[in-house]
């Protein structure tokens, strides 16, 4: 019985830990930013007709005006899983304003990461810096080891990279 009891004490905390480590990427999201993008992510899977993700998880969400039109937009940094590999992309999403205040968020623009995105930083205005490791000529799939570094602006609703 002891035994049964540890281990059900030891599942919570880990179960605990897990929580904590997927609401670690949204924690300077308020509650209903980040709906919007558990919605977003549910959407996303929903276009996959042809059900190969194995998951999809928000790594990484930041808030800045990028068209400097007082209005904060998201940058969100999410991952799809496929087994055993995965790819990283980065979406900006934009709140246009409703009757009575409200705001409704949407897909501005979204990019693939060339690997996986260790670093994305939202610089002056309309940047956004991407820092990932890629697979080199040499490397095997899991062990990505090539630097990229990649400036991205945010014009017209749209990311383009320099």
């Amino acid at each position: 019985m002891r035994n049964l009891i540890a281990t059900f004490t030891l599942l919570g905390l880990f179960t605990g830990a897990a929580c904590q480590a997927a609401d670690e990427p949204l924690r300077n999201l308020d509650p209903g930013q980040r709906k919007v993008v558990e919605k977003y992510l549910d959407m996303l899977k929903g276009k996959d007709k042809d059900d190969i993700y194995s998951g999809l998880a928000a790594d990484q969400a930041q808030l800045a005006d990028l068209d400097g039109d007082g209005q904060a937009e998201m940058v969100l940094t999410w991952t799809a899983y496929f087994g055993n590999s995965q790819q990283t992309h980065v979406s900006v999403l934009a709140a246009k304003a409703q009757p009575g205040g409200k705001r409704r968020w949407h897909e501005a623009a979204q990019v693939d990461v060339l690997g996986e995105a260790i670093k994305v930083t939202l610089a002056s205005g309309n940047q956004i810096v991407i820092d990932s490791l890629t697979t080199g000529p040499k490397d095997p799939r899991c062990c990505p080891t090539q630097k990229v570094h990649k400036l991205w602006f945010y014009r017209g609703g749209k990311l383009l990279a320099q």
